[in-house]
Protein backbone atom coordinates (compact mmCIF):
# COMPACT_ATOMS: atom_id res chain seq x y z
CA UNK A 1 0.00 0.00 0.00
CA UNK A 2 1.34 3.48 -0.54
CA UNK A 3 1.07 6.15 1.96
CA UNK A 4 1.45 9.74 0.85
CA UNK A 5 3.94 10.26 -1.69
CA UNK A 6 7.31 9.25 -0.66
CA UNK A 7 6.42 6.40 1.86
CA UNK A 8 4.84 2.83 1.65
CA UNK A 9 3.80 0.56 3.89
CA UNK A 10 6.35 -2.05 3.58
CA UNK A 11 8.75 0.21 5.08
CA UNK A 12 6.83 0.65 8.34
CA UNK A 13 6.13 -3.32 8.72
CA UNK A 14 9.75 -4.50 8.03
CA UNK A 15 11.40 -6.34 11.14
CA UNK A 16 14.33 -8.18 11.05
CA UNK A 17 12.91 -9.68 14.40
CA UNK A 18 10.15 -11.01 13.11
CA UNK A 19 11.39 -12.15 10.16
CA UNK A 20 14.09 -14.13 12.11
CA UNK A 21 11.00 -15.75 14.45
CA UNK A 22 8.86 -16.63 11.52
CA UNK A 23 6.04 -13.86 12.29
CA UNK A 24 4.53 -11.85 10.32
CA UNK A 25 3.78 -8.13 11.39
CA UNK A 26 0.59 -7.13 9.43
CA UNK A 27 -1.60 -3.96 10.58
CA UNK A 28 -4.93 -3.69 11.03
CA UNK A 29 -6.78 -1.68 8.84
CA UNK A 30 -6.75 0.74 11.95
CA UNK A 31 -3.08 0.85 12.21
CA UNK A 32 -2.63 1.20 8.77
CA UNK A 33 -5.20 4.51 8.69
CA UNK A 34 -3.20 6.07 11.69
CA UNK A 35 0.58 5.00 9.73
CA UNK A 36 -1.00 7.17 6.83
CA UNK A 37 -1.91 10.22 9.24
CA UNK A 38 1.70 10.09 10.78
CA UNK A 39 2.65 10.11 6.94
CA UNK A 40 0.52 13.27 6.20
CA UNK A 41 0.74 15.44 9.28
CA UNK A 42 4.15 14.49 9.86
CA UNK A 43 6.98 12.72 7.86
CA UNK A 44 5.88 13.95 4.63
CA UNK A 45 5.82 17.78 5.34
CA UNK A 46 9.58 16.80 7.14
CA UNK A 47 10.55 14.89 3.79
CA UNK A 48 9.33 17.89 1.23
CA UNK A 49 11.46 20.24 4.21
CA UNK A 50 14.42 18.35 3.72
CA UNK A 51 14.84 17.69 0.24
CA UNK A 52 16.37 14.14 0.99
CA UNK A 53 15.20 10.83 2.00
CA UNK A 54 13.42 10.19 5.37
CA UNK A 55 13.95 6.53 6.67
CA UNK A 56 12.11 4.18 8.72
CA UNK A 57 14.07 1.85 11.04
CA UNK A 58 10.92 1.23 13.19
CA UNK A 59 7.09 1.76 12.04
CA UNK A 60 4.14 -0.49 12.71
CA UNK A 61 4.65 -3.50 15.61
CA UNK A 62 2.59 -5.97 16.48
CA UNK A 63 2.21 -6.50 20.01
CA UNK A 64 3.87 -9.81 20.11
CA UNK A 65 6.51 -8.20 18.17
CA UNK A 66 6.53 -5.29 20.28
CA UNK A 67 7.38 -7.23 23.77
CA UNK A 68 10.04 -9.45 21.74
CA UNK A 69 12.31 -6.29 21.29
CA UNK A 70 11.21 -5.39 25.07
CA UNK A 71 8.51 -2.51 24.58
CA UNK A 72 5.89 -1.31 26.43
CA UNK A 73 2.61 -2.75 25.73
CA UNK A 74 1.26 0.86 25.71
CA UNK A 75 4.09 2.07 22.94
CA UNK A 76 2.46 3.93 20.10
CA UNK A 77 4.19 2.14 17.69
CA UNK A 78 1.86 -0.85 18.61
CA UNK A 79 -1.48 1.51 17.61
CA UNK A 80 0.06 2.54 14.11
CA UNK A 81 0.95 6.10 15.54
CA UNK A 82 4.94 6.34 15.73
CA UNK A 83 8.03 6.05 13.97
CA UNK A 84 11.76 5.95 14.57
CA UNK A 85 13.41 7.60 11.38
CA UNK A 86 16.65 9.60 10.06
CA UNK A 87 17.48 11.88 7.36
CA UNK A 88 19.86 10.93 4.54
CA UNK A 89 21.07 14.34 4.80
CA UNK A 90 20.93 15.45 8.77
CA UNK A 91 22.10 13.93 11.58
CA UNK A 92 19.42 12.81 14.25
CA UNK A 93 19.69 16.15 15.86
CA UNK A 94 18.96 18.57 13.12
CA UNK A 95 16.05 16.36 12.54
CA UNK A 96 14.88 16.66 15.28
CA UNK A 97 14.83 20.50 15.22
CA UNK A 98 13.44 20.41 11.60
CA UNK A 99 10.34 18.55 13.18
CA UNK A 100 9.73 21.12 15.63
CA UNK A 101 9.86 23.65 13.15
CA UNK A 102 8.07 22.21 10.59
CA UNK A 103 5.50 20.07 12.59
CA UNK A 104 2.53 22.35 14.12
CA UNK A 105 1.27 18.99 15.61
CA UNK A 106 2.43 15.71 17.00
CA UNK A 107 2.36 13.55 20.16
CA UNK A 108 5.75 12.79 21.12
CA UNK A 109 9.28 13.22 20.14
CA UNK A 110 12.54 12.48 21.11
CA UNK A 111 15.78 11.91 20.00
CA UNK A 112 17.65 8.86 20.81
CA UNK A 113 21.63 9.38 20.11
CA UNK A 114 22.94 6.45 20.85
CA UNK A 115 21.25 4.77 17.47
CA UNK A 116 21.23 8.17 16.01
CA UNK A 117 17.31 8.19 15.34
CA UNK A 118 14.50 10.46 16.26
CA UNK A 119 11.24 8.99 17.76
CA UNK A 120 8.02 10.51 16.45
CA UNK A 121 4.32 9.89 17.39
CA UNK A 122 1.11 11.81 15.46
CA UNK A 123 -2.45 10.85 17.41
CA UNK A 124 -5.24 12.35 15.26
CA UNK A 125 -7.20 14.83 17.66
CA UNK A 126 -5.46 14.48 20.69
CA UNK A 127 -1.88 15.10 20.71
CA UNK A 128 0.23 16.45 23.46
CA UNK A 129 3.42 18.32 21.37
CA UNK A 130 5.53 16.71 24.28
CA UNK A 131 9.22 16.98 23.71
CA UNK A 132 10.81 14.08 25.71
CA UNK A 133 14.34 14.23 27.15
CA UNK A 134 17.12 12.85 24.64
CA UNK A 135 17.58 9.20 25.71
CA UNK A 136 21.53 8.03 25.32
CA UNK A 137 20.57 4.46 25.57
Amino acid sequence: MQLPEHFHLSEFVRSETADAMGWGNVPPPEAVRRLHMLCLRVLEPVRQRVGCPIVVTSGYRSLKLNRAIGGSDSSSHVDGCAADIYAACLDAAELKEVILKTVPEFDQLYLHRKNNFVHVSYRTGNNRNQVLPDKET
